[in-house]
This record gives C-alpha cells, sequence and structure tokens, in this order.
C-alpha cells in the first residue's frame, strides 16, 4: 500500500511531466488516450523536422521577439532537467537507504 510519502512523489511527479507537456506540445497531453498522446507526438516530431528543414534551407537570423523565446524555453528546459535530477538524486538515496 502506497505511503503519505510515495504519493507526495508520484503527485510532484505527474505535475513535472505535465509541466513538460505544456512546453513540448503546449498543452498536458497526460489527459488524452495512448492512441491521442502518439499522434500528437507524431504530428510534433513531424513539424519540428519540418521546421528544422526549413531553417537549414532558408537560414535567416532570429529576431528579438524569437530569442526571447528561445531564451524562455532554455531557462524552462533547465528547470526542468534541475528538477529531475533532484528527483533522480532523491531516487538514488532512497534505493541507498532501502526506503
Amino acid at each position: 500500500m502506497p505511503t503519505k510519502d510515495d504519493m507526495k512523489r508520484w503527485n510532484e511527479d505527474r505535475e513535472t511531466i505535465s509541466r513538460a507537456n505544456v512546453m513540448l506540445f503546449g498543452f498536458d497531453i497526460s489527459k488524452l488516450n495512448v492512441r491521442e498522446q502518439e499522434a500528437v507526438i507524431e504530428a510534433t516530431k513531424r513539424r519540428w523536422e519540418l521546421e528544422a528543414e526549413l531553417e537549414r534551407r532558408n537560414p535567416r537570423p532570429l529576431i528579438k521577439e524569437e530569442q526571447l523565446e528561445v531564451m524562455r524555453f532554455e531557462l524552462q528546459l533547465a528547470k526542468l532537467q534541475k528538477e529531475l535530477d533532484d528527483q533522480d538524486k532523491r531516487l538514488e538515496r532512497q534505493t541507498k537507504w532501502g526506503w
């Protein structure tokens, strides 16, 4: 039976996944069924591939607004990576101590 701490960690993990979904897809895809999630992921991958190909063919300097958007995304990505690293460390400690 899950303890109160387990439930708290699971909720934190769900919130982290939800924030990552919003960053990547613009909304929380975890609320969709599996087929819909896969469709959104595939469509997003394809869009990124097309955008990357267009950028390779027609490189242009970023306007100030786009630069700010890139910086904002990089900051959010760094924050998410730190959260994931912290969760990994917590899990390592728990495994090490046998909790």
